[in-house]
C-alpha cells in the first residue's frame, strides 16, 4: 500500500500554522524520506488591512524568533494578501478571483483553438 501525501492545507492562525508544517515536514522526512514542495509552500493572509510588505515578514519573523520552526526558513515561503489556489481553485479577493479565472479561461481558450487548428490540419494531410 502506497500514499501520496500532496495539496496540504493548514488553517490557522500564523503562529500554528507554522508549527504543525514544521512538524509535519519532520514526520515526512524521517518517516518516508519526503520534503515539501519549496513552490508550492505558500502563506495567505485573507486579512485586507495587512499589506504585502508586512504578510512578507510575519512568517520570516516568526520563523527566525522560534527554534522549533527552523527546518522552514530555508523553504521561503511565498505570500499573499490576494489570493491563492486551494485544490486547483481560486480563493480570494475578488478581483484575484477575476483575474486568475479570466487568464484561465484565456489559455483553455487558446489551447481547444489550437487543437481544432492541428486536427483539422491533420485530417487534410
Amino acid at each position: 500500500m502506497a500514499g501520496i501525501c500532496d495539496d496540504i492545507f493548514i488553517i490557522s492562525r500564523l503562529s500554528k500554522a507554522l508549527s504543525c508544517a514544521a512538524e509535519m515536514k519532520k514526520i515526512l522526512q524521517a518517516d518516508l524520506d519526503m520534503d515539501f514542495n519549496v513552490l508550492k509552500f505558500n502563506v495567505f493572509f485573507p486579512d485586507t488591512s495587512f499589506s504585502l510588505d508586512t504578510a512578507r515578514s510575519a512568517p520570516e519573523r516568526a520563523i527566525r524568533e522560534d527554534p522549533a520552526l527552523a527546518d522552514l526558513a530555508a523553504m521561503g515561503a511565498g505570500v499573499s494578501t490576494d489570493g491563492m489556489r486551494v485544490a486547483g481553485v481560486p480563493v480570494g479577493v475578488d478581483a484575484w478571483v477575476k483575474t486568475f479565472v479570466a487568464k484561465k479561461a484565456r489559455s483553455t481558450i487558446t489551447d481547444v483553438l489550437n487543437f481544432f487548428f492541428n486536427f483539422r490540419r491533420f485530417i487534410k494531410e
